[in-house]
């Protein structure tokens, strides 16, 4: 547990010295809104599977939630890795978040295929890759976050 804060603190402390505090704070929150707002989209899908029409608009709703996500995220891995190490490691439950919804989503097959879905998937193997590189990479343990 230790060298779990260790480890933590040093990649917060490498992220605060390439960025002021308040865009690292501002990045957090920024994230975690997107994350929150995927995961009530992919909740609201499931809710909607019975009906097709409202399954289908629920999922073009989920769709432009994982477009803005994949954005972010792929904004974040063109800057500072250490701040993306901040933002992604620790424990990972950011991370961890976003790729149990998607794995756990079935997609209708006319969405299934859909660009940003594949584009945030790619984003996510980006995200681990790079956190696997700064031995910031962390498998999830404990219940679904």
């Amino acid at each position: 547990l230790d060298s779990y804060f260790q480890t933590h603190t040093h990649t917060l402390n490498m992220a605060r010295k390439s960025v002021a505090p308040d865009v690292l704070e501002k990045k957090v929150k920024e994230v975690d809104d997107l994350i929150l707002d995927f995961e009530r989209k992919a909740k609201k899908q499931e809710q909607n599977k019975a009906s097709m029409v409202k399954r289908n608009a629920a999922e073009k709703d989920l769709l432009k939630a994982a477009e803005k996500l994949r954005d972010k995220l792929m904004e974040e891995v063109k800057g500072d890795k250490n701040v993306l190490a901040a933002v992604f490691g620790g424990d990972c439950s950011r991370f961890w978040r976003i790729k149990n919804i998607m794995d756990g989503t079935e997609l209708l097959p006319n969405n299934e295929k859909d660009a940003r879905w594949k584009g945030l998937r790619e984003a996510m193997n980006i995200i681990e890759e790079v956190l696997k590189t700064l031995g910031q990479f962390k498998m999830w343990q404990g219940p679904t976050p």
